[in-house]
């Protein structure tokens, strides 16, 4: 099982990233199976959180190198996009987008 959340840091498809917690063992995936939708969404906030602090990093140094800086006052669709934003829950640990 995998819980995702993915993030563009520019206003194009080129920079793109995924923060996922993945089980690795068949006694973790039955627990994370086992999570409520509440608990699910608690770690997909935590998430969120902690994405929100890794692009604070990345963000600069990838606009140094040519990102355009996102506009984050309209959500809107990306063109183009290959993958989707937002969260990614599956129910095996190999699968993959």
């Amino acid at each position: 099982m995998r819980i995702a959340r993915e993030r563009y840091l520019d206003d194009s498809t080129q920079w793109f990233l995924t923060l996922e917690l993945s089980s690795r063992t068949a006694e973790m995936h039955s627990a994370m199976d086992a999570l409520t939708p509440e608990q699910r969404q608690a770690i997909g906030d935590a998430m969120v959180d902690a994405l929100d602090r890794i692009a604070e990093i990345v963000e600069p140094v990838a606009i140094q190198r040519g990102a355009r800086p996102v506009d984050r006052t309209s959500p809107k669709p990306r063109e183009g996009a290959s993958r989707p934003t937002g969260a990614t829950i599956t129910g095996r640990p190999d699968d993959r987008q």
